[in-house]
């Protein structure tokens, strides 16, 4: 599969070591979006905030408009296990590119924008033993690499409409390219005849689908704006290829094959959940603001499983022409809840700080290194210097060490049964942005 450019550009940049505080999404496009918590659904000014945050805030773009954002993360982790000690994480950090264009039209009452955003991001990347496991709970392929990567980057347009000088509406439609990658000792957790059964995996798939958003935003008064957005269910399906060898598993059934390499043609089946969000601006003084946001994940109804399909074995001998199996995740519905503010300093600085709460939506019976530990506690802060003609922005969030234990496994075999894993991770991100 070809990619287009903007989207290859955007995606071999993204290297990010860890899920954030809301799951699997970013807190926020662009570093003013960043500072403030990422919220942008009622706060959003700048082009990549508002293509991110609420179509709506197009209007507040008065004239045609580029930014520019690139962003880092820098993770610490520790895993441990029956079998390992304490284990860090192979891949520290990590960077991300994003652009996005607003251009006014009829007169002020329009605006036009278009975005390409990375707005999902996990990667796990460890390397440590692989416990026993398999069909008779006995089955270790020794010191393994255990890595999972799944990103998605959304290319959209968009356009916010001036109803009134108080009322704003806008949409936005997406197209999603993600990929899926999978390196790790795998167990078959649901497949007719080989449940249980493990192998050394290679996964590569990657897609397209799409979404939208739809905004509003309000002046109530003077000294308050309210916002509100709604993101649609992106349903992922990507193809791509699964390898592998079985040579642990099938000498512990004394099955002697010439052969314990394979191959197939893979699908993966996942559904990122709808989301709805509404936020409030309050200026307190001419120099300062407030900003609230929540938002509303039903992460139950979306990521209860991911669906994998195996299709054209290359290897007869193991009698798995085709197979589908169903991974379980049984996230939680979850509330974002988010805290931002805003001061000017001077006519050309401004300074912001945010807070995020999140509680974690992975059910803890099925935690492991490749999923993260989310955090549910995040700080930001961040500074902004303005011109007429350009601005510049940083913004860095503080994703708090967060720890999960594991009693008894949701997995099969029950790898993962007694294991701990703590995350903490570093983000910084810079915007330029020009106006013409």
């Amino acid at each position: 599969m070809k990619t287009p450019l903007p989207l290859a550009l955007s995606v071999s940049l993204l290297l990010i070591p860890t899920a954030d505080a809301t799951g699997l999404f970013r807190n926020g496009s662009g570093a003013r979006s960043t500072g403030l918590a990422g919220t942008s659904v009622a706060g959003a000014e700048g082009p990549l905030g508002a293509m991110w945050g609420n179509p709506a805030a197009l209007t507040r773009i008065d004239q045609p408009t580029f930014e520019l954002g690139y962003f880092g993360a820098y993770a610490h982790g520790d895993f441990t296990n029956a079998v390992n000690g304490s284990v860090g994480i192979d891949t520290h950090d990590g960077h991300g590119a994003e652009i996005a264009y607003a251009h006014p039209f009829a007169s002020g009452r329009g605006t036009l924008g278009f975005s390409v955003i990375p707005e999902t991001a996990l990667l796990g990347d460890w390397s440590y033993i692989d416990a026993p496991g398999g069909l008779d709970g006995t089955v270790s392929y020794g010191f393994q690499r255990h890595r999972s990567e799944f990103v998605a980057v959304r290319t959209a347009v968009g356009i916010g409409w001036k109803v009134t000088d108080r009322l704003s509406i806008g949409g936005s439609a997406g197209l999603v390219y993600d990929r899926i990658e999978l390196t790790v000792p795998f167990i078959f957790q649901s497949t007719p005849g080989v449940a249980g059964f493990k192998t050394l995996l290679d996964l590569e798939t990657e897609g397209f689908s799409g979404n939208a958003d739809i905004g509003l935003l309000y002046q109530v008064t003077d000294d308050i704006d309210f916002g509100i957005r709604y993101r649609t269910t992106t349903t992922l399906s990507s193809e791509g290829t699964a390898t592998g060898n079985a040579s642990a598993q099938l000498a512990a059934l004394g099955a002697m094959l010439p052969r314990t390499d394979f191959g197939y043609q893979a699908k993966v089946a996942l559904r990122l959940p709808d989301i709805l969000s509404a936020g409030l601006v309050w200026r307190a003084c001419d120099d300062f603001r407030l900003m609230f946001q929540t938002d509303w994940i039903p992460w139950s109804d979306h990521f209860e499983r991911m669906r994998v399909q195996l299709a054209g074995g290359t290897n007869p001998g193991l009698g798995l022409p085709n197979a589908v199996d169903y991974v379980p995740l049984s996230w939680k519905d979850r509330f974002t809840y988010r805290l931002g503010a805003e001061y000017d300093l001077g006519a050309c600085w401004q300074l912001r700080a945010g807070y995020i709460y999140s509680p974690s939506a992975i059910s803890t019976a099925y935690v492991t290194p490749l999923n993260g530990a989310i955090a549910e506690h995040t700080a930001t802060v961040g500074v902004g210097y303005r011109q007429p003609a350009w601005s510049v922005d940083f913004g860095y969030q503080l994703d708090f060490r967060s720890t999960e234990k594991v009693g008894t496994s949701g997995y099969r075999a029950g790898e993962y049964s007694n294991s701990k894993l703590s995350l903490l991770t570093h983000w910084w991100v810079l915007s330029g942005t020009c106006r013409f």
